[in-house]
């Protein structure tokens, strides 16, 4: 989830944009072979507990229905990047055009 926020810096995600968003990158993974855990094995409990957390931790905020990557500034974007690259990811290599 916090993939999608770290793409989408200030972009308002209303809630089945986000889950849907988690849900192409979870099938993207799945493809590749990685090994995606999923609490209680029902994903859309996984992404409102992981919603949550993210509030919770103010990495992302809640306006009207609509959610995005809170203004917190540097610290909340870093952590969010350091989310986005959890343990056993390989780094996303970058296209020499957006070098």
């Amino acid at each position: 989830m916090a993939t999608v926020f770290v793409r989408n810096p200030g972009r308002r995600l209303a809630s089945i944009e986000l889950k849907t968003e988690v849900e192409r990158i979870v099938e993207r993974l799945e493809r590749s072979a990685a090994r995606v855990y999923v609490p209680r094995r029902d994903l859309d409990y996984a992404l409102d507990v992981g919603l949550r957390m993210l509030l919770l931790r103010h990495l992302v905020e809640e306006k009207d229905g609509a959610y995005r990557r809170a203004r917190g500034g540097a610290a909340a974007a870093a952590l969010l990047c350091q989310l986005d690259r959890a343990p056993g990811r390989r780094m996303r290599v970058r296209d020499e055009a957006q070098v």
